[in-house]
C-alpha cells in the first residue's frame, strides 16, 4: 500500500482533497485520523510595529492509504540533484502494472510505501510482465532485421538524391557521422562503391529470427524485479 499524509483543518477540507488529488480510486482508499494539532504555518502582521506573528491553525493529520495489496515493488530513481520514489502496483481496472510516485526529494514529502501485493495480484502481474517481455522480444527482433547497418547485408536504395532509387548493394562498411549513419555499398553489377544516408535505405527481403516458444519461455520463467519495464537510460534505479 501506499500511504500519503494530508494536514487538513477539517472534514470539508479532507473531502476537498481527496477529489482534487485522488480523481481516481482505483484501489481503496481509506484515511486514519489522529489527533489534532496546532500548526504555526502562517504569520501575521502586527500594525505599526513592523514586526509579525505566527498565526495558530488548528489542523489534523490524515493518512490515506491508496492501491492496498497492490503494491509489487517499491523504487528509487536518482536524478543529478533530486530522487523520485515511485512504486510499481497492479491496476485491475487497467490489468496491467502501472508507476505511481508518491514522494520525492523537490519538495516536503512524508509520504511512504509498503509491498503488500497478494499471491493472486503477483500471479496476475508475473503473466503481464511475460506478455510484455515477449512483445519486446519480438520488437527487437522485427527492428534487427530491419536494420540496413550491418555488414553483409543486402539493402535497396529506397529515397535520396545522389543515389537512384531502387538501386541494389551490399554493405560493406557503416559509419557514424555528425548527421547520423552512413553505409558505403558496393553496388551489383558494378565495380563503383558509393555512399548514402542509411535512412536512404531498406534491407532487402528482411528475414525475421525470432524463437516466439523460446522468447515464451524466458519471459515466463523470470523472476526478476518489474522495473527493467520502467527504468530510463542514465536513471539510476
Amino acid at each position: 500500500m501506499i500511504v500519503n499524509v494530508l494536514w487538513v483543518t477539517g472534514e470539508a477540507d479532507l473531502q476537498e482533497q481527496l477529489a482534487r488529488s485522488y480523481p481516481v480510486r482505483d484501489a481503496v482508499i481509506w484515511t486514519q485520523q489522529f489527533e489534532r494539532f496546532h500548526a504555526y504555518e502562517c504569520k501575521r502582521a502586527v500594525r505599526g510595529t513592523g514586526e509579525c506573528l505566527p498565526t495558530c491553525i488548528d489542523k489534523q493529520i490524515v493518512h490515506v492509504h491508496t492501491w492496498t495489496g497492490c503494491v509489487l515493488e517499491s523504487r528509487e530513481e536518482n536524478g543529478p540533484q533530486d530522487s523520485d520514489f515511485y512504486a510499481l502496483v497492479w491496476s485491475e481496472a487497467e490489468q496491467c502494472v502501472k508507476r505511481v510516485e508518491y514522494g520525492t526529494t523537490r519538495y516536503a514529502s512524508a509520504s511512504w510505501c509498503e509491498e503488500d501485493a497478494t499471491p493472486d495480484v503477483q500471479a496476475k502481474a508475473r503473466a503481464w510482465m511475460a506478455e510484455q517481455l515477449v512483445k519486446r522480444a519480438r520488437t527487437k527482433a522485427v527492428k534487427a532485421a530491419a536494420d540496413p547497418c550491418v555488414f553483409g547485408r543486402r539493402v535497396v536504395v529506397a529515397r535520396g538524391r545522389n543515389v537512384p532509387v531502387g538501386t541494389v548493394g551490399t554493405v560493406v562498411r557503416v559509419q557514424d557521422g555528425k548527421w547520423g549513419q552512413s553505409v558505403l555499398l558496393e553496388i551489383d553489377g558494378q565495380d563503383d562503391r558509393v555512399w548514402t544516408s542509411a535512412s536512404n535505405v531498406e534491407v532487402e527481403n528482411p528475414t525475421l529470427a525470432f524463437d516466439e516458444q523460446a522468447a515464451r519461455r524466458d519471459a515466463f520463467g523470470y523472476r526478476g524485479p518489474y522495473a527493467v519495464l520502467f527504468s530510463r537510460m542514465g536513471i539510476v534505479m
